[in-house]
């Protein structure tokens, strides 16, 4: 009678290990289709000289395929005439494996330069169309920055590195 208490406890814990695992670990993105994320704005206000660039959108979420559009207010808090530009950059991030641990890096879908000339004390306000479709499934981030943005080569791909030097001799040794 004891073997059989024994297998019994250990079916339970087995299927309350399960059902805790399965909470757990289940795939969060599975849902992300049906409910788009809202754009997220990191660092929304950014001062550039004596400008203030303040940056927001009037989407709540974001359908895939969608081209929203950004309001970008600018004052000049200085007492001279003033010129300054900002870069609007829009960064996508998809889901990562599960069955790894290097995070997923954000690829930037959409630049665009914004410079503007403002008298003292002046404000203005930009719309900003994005005129990139935003890819389905990602979690979209909007930054500005006062430089252009440097699109970095993947490391997997290397210039120079196609026709190794291994492949090189192996291509120059003569045929017996």
């Amino acid at each position: 009678m004891i073997k059989a208490k024994e297998a019994a406890t250990v079916l339970v814990t087995a299927a309350v290990t399960m059902a805790v695992v399965v909470v757990l670990l289940w795939p969060m993105g599975m849902g992300a289709a049906e409910q788009p994320a809202a754009p997220r704005v990191l660092r929304p206000t950014m001062t550039f000289g004596t400008c203030r660039f303040t940056m927001e959108t009037a989407q709540t979420s974001t359908e895939p395929g969608a081209k929203p559009s950004l309001t970008l207010k600018v004052v000049n808090t200085g007492q001279t005439a003033a010129e300054a530009s900002v870069w609007v950059v829009v960064s996508a991030t998809g889901p990562g494996s599960m069955m790894s641990r290097v995070p997923v890096m954000p690829r930037t879908v959409w630049t665009h330069k914004c410079t503007v000339s403002l008298a003292a004390g002046a404000t203005q306000t930009l719309t900003v169309p994005i005129e990139a479709q935003l890819p389905e499934g990602q979690s979209i981030m909007i930054s500005m920055t006062d430089q252009e943005p440097v699109v970095l080569p993947s490391p997997r791909v290397r210039a120079g590195t196609v026709g190794t030097p291994t492949s090189q001799a192996a291509a120059s040794k003569p045929a017996k």
